[in-house]
């Protein structure tokens, strides 16, 4: 294969490569070749035999005539992630994150000509990341507002957060209630029934609902009422478990208090119903007395 066919070939495969590619010569940077993915990148403009200081002037300030300069000087390659870019695209001013390489090609003599532009748009997966990061620190947010003690938990019932309102309660930090350490603040008589209860609930995807004390950090154990839901995804797979406390101790002395008051009214009127039959078997005895006269 001669050197044409090969310097052909090569041509080829940049230009049809899916990646953003460009080469730039001399200490200026002045385009030599950019793929239809790297002219698309810039709006579509025509770089070619301009400096990359003429052809994107936009970019002034964003670092990157640095970062060229000082690949050119020293020779080293620069590699960036997830880096933000101004670029005027059609007419507007884009923010974009592009995934980069600079790297230096040489000469014979160990000389830099020129350098290599390797470059993705990475624009929608930053995106769609920072929103989801911005969803999640909303919940979070709400979360760590709302008086209820809330925990999230993996699909295999392992506590993967509990908002600062647990470690206020408990005295503990997230780190030693995390997973299951939690079953330390967990009332001995109630600790076997609730494993048993969530495990129920982990293996079926069941809704998990329970009453049981919590050990505050005074050491004093207080009802709560305890929920949970399984998040699952578009094939039905839980993905998530979220969870809310809800302390009911008050409500259940109340409760339970109300239902002493019912049991002792309950005694007090079966004992008078017992008195009041005595005292009409009496009156009947006299009644039977009066009438056999």
């Amino acid at each position: 294969m001669s050197l044409q066919n090969e310097r052909q070939m090569l041509h080829n495969f940049f230009m049809q490569a899916p990646a953003i590619l460009a080469i730039l010569k001399g200490s200026e940077h002045v385009f030599e070749f950019a793929n239809p993915a790297y002219i698309e990148l810039i709006g579509n403009r025509n770089p070619f035999g301009k400096t990359v200081r003429e052809a994107l002037p936009e970019i002034e300030g964003q670092g990157f005539y640095e970062l060229l300069d000082n690949v050119y000087t020293t020779g080293e390659a620069f590699v960036a992630k997830e880096m933000p870019a101004s670029l005027n695209r059609n007419g507007k001013l884009d923010q974009i994150y592009v995934n980069f390489s600079y790297q230096p090609f040489k000469d014979e003599h160990g000389k830099v000509e020129g350098i290599l532009v390797f470059a993705y748009e990475v624009t929608e997966l930053v995106s769609g990341r920072k929103k989801i990061e911005e969803s999640e620190n909303q919940l979070r947010f709400m979360a760590e507002s709302m008086p209820q003690k809330i925990f999230t938990a993996k699909p295999n019932g392992e506590v993967d957060y509990f908002n600062p309102q647990w470690s206020e309660f408990t005295g503990l930090s997230f780190e030693q209630i995390r997973d299951w350490g939690w079953l330390q603040f967990i009332h001995p008589a109630d600790k076997e029934e609730n494993i048993r209860i969530w495990q129920h609930s982990i293996d079926t995807g069941e809704p998990f609902r329970f009453e049981h004390r919590f050990r505050s950090k005074e050491g004093e154990y207080r009802w709560h009422l305890s929920r949970a839901h399984a998040m699952r995804d578009e094939n039905g797979t839980i993905i998530k478990w979220f969870g809310s406390n809800t302390d009911v101790h008050d409500l259940k002395k109340v409760q339970e208090q109300l239902t002493r008051s019912y049991e002792d009214l309950e005694t007090k009127v079966k004992f008078r119903n017992i008195e009041l039959e005595k005292k009409i078997l009496e009156l009947q005895k006299k009644i039977d007395l009066l009438e056999n006269k």
